[in-house]
């Protein structure tokens, strides 16, 4: 019945063809809908030209009636935004954390769920490592003493100098 055909590299018509994009699904999804509605291609023949199935063919109109030629171009799946972590829910994390530095991050999200903000333990970890406010080990350093023998080289060096100038 019509005329058109669509490969991988190229939609080829009755009056000429039109090059594709290698990797340009957008244009053969376009072109899967003119086939089928346009030219009056049964839906299964015009999806299998063009490398899809009959339900594929019926996601790709329900995109394009949605929102036209844009819809159609591919996109990473899932959320474009964080919806959990937004810029207030942040900001009380970071406030809890310094009000209270010792408190875990379990104990943190269960305040924060407790005020009616819903987060995990893990939001709740994920956002003290962006802002760096992961605790520190706090550990000061023994003392060295001359009596332990732990002075380094030139320290015992210096040592036995300033001794033997003492017993003098």
């Amino acid at each position: 019945m019509a005329m058109l055909s669509v490969t991988e590299s190229e939609i080829v018509g009755p009056r000429g063809r039109l090059p594709l994009r290698k990797g340009d699904h957008a244009a053969r999804k376009l072109a899967l809908l003119i086939l089928a509605e346009c030219l009056g291609e049964h839906v299964t023949v015009a999806a299998e030209a063009c490398g899809y199935t009959r339900a594929r063919y019926y996601q790709v109109q329900q995109d394009y009636l949605r929102g036209g030629t844009d819809a159609l171009r591919k996109r990473k799946p899932g959320r474009t935004c964080n919806t959990v972590r937004t810029p207030d829910v942040e900001r009380e994390i970071v406030r809890h954390v310094v009000l209270d530095p010792d408190a875990p991050a379990r104990v943190v999200a269960q305040r924060m769920n407790q005020q009616g903000m819903g987060v995990s333990q893990r939001t709740v970890e994920r956002t003290i490592t962006k802002y760096g406010l992961q605790k520190k080990d706090l550990r000061i350093p023994a003392q060295r003493t001359r009596d332990q023998g732990s002075c380094p080289r030139q320290e015992v060096r210096s040592c036995r100098t300033l001794f033997q100038r003492v017993q003098q």
